[in-house]
């Protein structure tokens, strides 16, 4: 792509620059384009950070960087999260840091909480809430709604030993400044999408930005798609430029677009136009191509699915070379498409946050280890705690010996000296027949055991969320359909395969690509219930949001957007259809 004189400066400024554009406008090749000139200016490698603020944002990132300037240099250039980065100064000089919670440990003590505090709404939506308040650089006050969930979990993380994300941050801005952990080595950082910035991440740059790093920031507050989780939009532009009294940071503006031709831009803009404290951003429009906006009812989600997966494959054959998008709404929706398409063996890439990822999945796979007696303990903990122990009471019989290896052969006892209350006891005995029964049935061999293994896990999710539940129903129907022992396909289902960037297809809920642009963008399951998502029920429609999330969506299309639903379609869809056949 040629550069424009506009781009050109932003990759060669002497100094720091806040760089915002719309959609298409060339702001990742600009990212891409000042670490190559940065090191062309003998700027060591190892001096240069690139910040991007999701997994898979940043594994497309990392991929541009390395074709730009080769994987070798890359090595050494510092590529991740402000989470990553903390994490090594922290650590550099030996120190330990205490144990960080992964997902399964955050989920497991979220429902703790949540029955503390008597909280009514799933636990996505708690674990939302928990990161609007721990984003946030000030302190909550306690007559906020949902303090008390808040004080729930960290006390059970406390109880834990465990920390997330945002206390590592803290405990980094805290040490930075009396002197107990180092900055990072920072001469320049470069960040990605600038608008999705938390509060308190922002006052972790800004330390660093003190010590005289340049910053080199893209961002465009129409696609803040994390306000849910406390990204302060175009807010973190004004405090980047303000917390250096706006002369030092130099604010660019990108308004030229490469993406989309200008009936499908301006129709796509419209979406977003009357959006409250949006940044004005003028694009002129490149892309001379002809583009072509569709829409498609059907009767039921099944008929939608197989519609899709035709022309999605017939579309690839007439186009080899051009890339290919089905975005969704939700994390779920795209694993239940990318599940329809391997069905129908349509090869493609899957930016969904792996199945066997999800707590729910994980959950169903920790139970089949404890059928063939391959467990670890903290597989069995889950286990137990999934079942409706109480994560004291759980944690109680680890502390007294409990150990996974040959816990059910031996009969699932509890370790020696562990007295329960009564009711516990009854609890736990229920739990007991019923994994020894399963585990009996599966050696004598009375049923196969991949049946044993289905009983015994739709069993346990009974005991969980509506949310992990649907994901551990869709593990175990993926596990069913695969070939071979159980014992053989399970070490292979817990490894995390790398994701394939050269395909053609690729399958992602919307926040998954920015950065990414598709010659042809289809979007399912465009219903009114799901543009806007009416799914939350203690958070309520973040009108906003949804707007933004559905923008970011159709502004990856070139050429071709095409919408399905069944029922009643969105009114986004609507609006968007309209403004173009205007």
């Amino acid at each position: 792509m040629k550069l424009t004189k506009t781009q050109q400066d932003v990759i060669k400024r002497q100094g720091s620059s806040l760089v915002i554009g719309a959609a298409g406008t060339g702001k990742t090749a600009c990212l891409v384009g000042r670490v190559a000139y940065l090191l062309k200016q003998n700027t060591p490698p190892e001096d240069i950070y690139v910040a991007a603020f999701s997994l898979r944002s940043l594994r497309y990132l990392q991929k541009q960087v390395e074709d730009r300037i080769g994987p070798n240099v890359a090595k050494s250039i510092h590529i991740g999260t402000f989470r990553d980065f903390a994490t090594k100064a922290m650590t550099q000089d030996g120190n330990e840091l205490p144990k960080i919670a992964n997902y399964v440990q955050i989920r497991r003590l979220l429902g703790s909480a949540m029955r503390d505090a008597d909280f009514k709404g799933s636990v996505g939506e708690a674990e939302h809430i928990i990161r609007q308040f721990k984003a946030r650089a000030r302190r909550p006050q306690e007559n906020e709604r949902h303090y008390n969930l808040l004080i729930a979990f960290k006390n059970f993380m406390e109880q834990a030993g465990l920390i997330d994300r945002y206390d590592l941050l803290r405990q980094h801005i805290v040490g930075m400044a009396n002197g107990s952990f180092k900055p990072c080595p920072m001469k320049h950082v470069l960040v990605d999408n600038l608008q999705d910035a938390t509060e308190i991440q922002l006052y972790w740059l800004f330390e660093h930005l003190k010590d005289g790093a340049q910053i080199s920031a893209f961002g465009d507050d129409d696609q803040c798609i994390f306000s849910i989780d406390g990204a302060v939009g175009a807010d973190a532009f004004s405090m980047l430029q303000e917390g250096f009294d706006g002369d030092e940071v130099q604010r660019i503006l990108l308004q030229e677009s490469f993406r989309q031709p200008q009936a499908l831009a301006a129709a796509s803009s419209k979406v977003v136009a009357g959006l409250p404290g949006r940044v004005s951003k003028k694009a002129k429009f490149l892309n001379e191509n002809k583009a072509d906006v569709r829409t498609k009812m059907f009767d039921n989600i099944q008929d939608e699915y197989q519609w899709l997966r035709h022309n999605v494959t017939k579309l690839s054959q007439k186009y080899p070379k051009c890339k290919i998008g089905i975005l969704t709404r939700t994390e779920y929706q795209a694993l239940r498409v990318s599940h329809m398409l391997e069905q129908g063996a349509v090869p493609h890439t899957c930016l969904a946050t792996g199945i066997w990822d999800t707590p729910g999945a994980i959950l169903v796979l920790d139970m089949l280890s404890i059928l063939l007696n391959t467990a670890t303990d903290d597989q069995l903990r889950n286990v137990l705690t999934g079942e409706g122990l109480n994560l004291a009471l759980v944690d109680n019989l680890f502390a007294n010996g409990l150990i996974a290896k040959d816990w059910l052969p031996q009969g699932a006892h509890l370790p020696k000296g562990v007295d329960l209350p009564t009711t516990t006891l009854q609890e736990y005995s229920i739990l007991q027949r019923r994994l020894v029964g399963y585990y009996q049935v599966m050696q004598e061999k009375v049923m196969s055991p991949r049946d044993v293994f289905k009983a015994a896990a739709h069993d346990l999710l009974q005991h969980i969320g509506p949310d992990d539940r649907r994901d551990g129903l869709m593990a175990i129907e993926k596990l069913s359909s695969l070939k071979g022992q159980l014992r053989e396909i399970l070490p292979n289902l817990r490894k995390r395969k790398p994701l394939d960037m050269d395909k053609i297809i690729f399958v992602a809920p919307i926040r998954e690509v920015r950065n990414q642009e598709f010659e042809f963008v289809f979007m399912p399951m465009s219903n009114a219930n799901v543009y806007p998502y009416t799914g939350s029920k203690a958070l309520g429609v973040d009108e906003p949001h949804e707007k933004r999330m559905f923008y970011l969506g159709v502004t990856r299309a070139k050429r071709g957007l095409i919408f399905t639903h069944t029922g009643r379609k969105s009114t986004y869809v609507e609006d968007i259809t309209a403004a173009f056949n205007a």
